[in-house]
């Protein structure tokens, strides 16, 4: 079991003073605390290549890529994440990627990304298809999921490195996974859904809960 995770921020422009901050919604502590009880979780602040050092420190054990900024958005913040990537899959550490950190993963493997239908999947429920996979027993095949995202990946255009999961009506994919490393990738968010989706914790206790060292 993962004993200590550590979760990425986005980039925000401060009101009152204009400075960027890294911030987090607050959603994540309910979420994490119903998901994965037993396991100590953190705030990545955005340090560039240096957030090596900060993981090494913490002996964070698993990551956790947030959703917010549009990638190319936050440059600081796309070599954080970047960085951490890196490090998950040299280390074989589990890493979770929501929204903007599904397509992070497939941008950092050589995927592209490009817009996707905004009356689709900017603010809305829509369907899902589940994939049938060895490593994800899904406990049912089709489902409605949240949607706040302008860009997505297109099955055709998806990494050679990563196999889908699920993919919605029009061809986007909606997660992805990594076959040979602990890397699971959605592209909804399960920290808005109250209470948590079953399948969303089945996911996540496979990439955190039930790690085989």
């Amino acid at each position: 079991m993962v004993k200590r995770i550590g979760i990425t921020m986005r980039v925000a422009r401060a009101v009152d003073y204009g400075e960027a901050r890294d911030c987090i919604a607050q959603d994540w502590a309910d979420f994490l605390s119903a998901v994965l009880p037993q396991t100590a979780w953190m705030l990545i602040p955005n340090l560039g290549m240096r957030v090596g050092e900060y993981v090494e420190e913490w002996n964070l054990e698993g990551f956790i890529l947030s959703g917010g900024n549009d990638i190319g958005e936050n440059p600081l913040r796309d070599e954080t994440e970047k960085t951490i990537l890196d490090l998950a899959i040299n280390w074989n550490r589990p890493l979770l990627g929501i929204c903007r950190g599904m397509q992070m993963i497939q941008h950092h493997l050589g995927g592209r990304i490009e817009e996707c239908s905004a009356s689709r999947h900017a603010g809305r429920l829509h369907p899902v298809e589940v994939l049938p996979r060895e490593r994800f027993s899904p406990p049912r095949r089709n489902r409605m999921v949240n949607s706040f995202h302008h860009y997505g990946v297109k099955i055709e255009d998806l990494s050679p490195a990563l196999t889908p999961l699920a993919v919605a009506e029009d061809g986007v994919v909606e997660a992805i996974y990594h076959p040979k490393a602990p890397i699971l990738g959605i592209q909804w968010h399960p920290e808005r859904m109250n209470p948590a989706d079953l399948q969303d914790r089945e996911w996540m206790e496979e990439i955190f809960g039930n790690r085989k060292d």
